[in-house]
């Protein structure tokens, strides 16, 4: 699963070099530089890009997909819609609309620098800080968007089976699509590739514990500092 993400500094150099290995061009008045936050919760308002009209654009949306469907306050919406799984988001009504692009929604990529994962019992679990190793200015998890009749944008970040490596910090993982599948996924393309979409991208992921994740400060992700077991004074 994804709880928590990370986007550090991302200037528009960056933006439009690393985007440039797509089909369309971004659009001038796309969202950039992109908004920084070391501790992104669901409902927070992040960027995340989509394929429209006049070629790649940066929206704003919620974290926490609202279906077209949902007719209500999305402040009393309750459904968990931060994550999906991409080998069921396709057939589950909450999703099946923007997995096709069957109404205003559809694909979209979500920037990111990392995300949190937690191990450990209630009351006493450690955050660890999960990213990819190399400079990317950053890497784009897979998501599915929506966009309701008063404008709201609200987005959901799809998950796989952890890669072996992570497996012991969390069962799940979010999708991170190599820059390579990124016209594919926006495009809407199907096929066996989905199956196994973020994995086997030769991707080399870092991780380390962290201090407690509150507030939001760049130094929520630099690694703990652990003090050695103190000698038994009494023994």
């Amino acid at each position: 699963m994804c709880g928590r993400y990370v986007l550090g500094p991302v200037s528009w150099a960056d933006y439009h070099s690393f985007l440039s290995i797509l089909p369309v061009g971004p659009r001038a008045e796309a969202v950039a530089p992109f908004k920084t936050s070391y501790n992104i919760a669901p409902t927070q308002m992040m960027p995340v890009l989509t394929l429209a009209d006049e070629g790649l654009a940066a929206v704003e949306a919620r974290w926490g997909l609202i279906p077209p469907w949902y007719r209500g306050e999305v402040k009393v919406f309750r459904k968990t819609t931060f994550n999906a799984r991409i080998e069921t988001a396709h057939e589950k009504p909450t999703f099946r609309a923007a997995w096709a692009g069957t109404g205003p929604g559809g694909r979209c990529l979500i920037p990111a620098s990392g995300y949190y994962e937690w191990t450990g019992e209630k009351g006493a679990k450690q955050p660890w800080f999960i990213h990819l190793t190399g400079n990317a200015p950053f890497f784009c998890f897979a998501g599915l968007w929506e966009q309701r009749v008063d404008g709201l944008v609200s987005y959901t970040i799809l998950t796989r089976a952890a890669d072996p490596v992570l497996s012991h910090l969390h069962h799940r993982m979010p999708v991170i699509l190599p820059a390579d599948a990124w016209p594919d996924w926006l495009a809407g393309a199907e096929g066996a590739w989905i199956e196994t979409a973020g994995t086997g991208s030769g991707a080399q992921f870092g991780f380390h514990k962290t201090g407690p994740i509150r507030g939001d400060a760049p130094g929520l992700i630099d690694p703990l500092e652990e003090v050695p077991n103190a000698p038994d004074l009494f023994s």
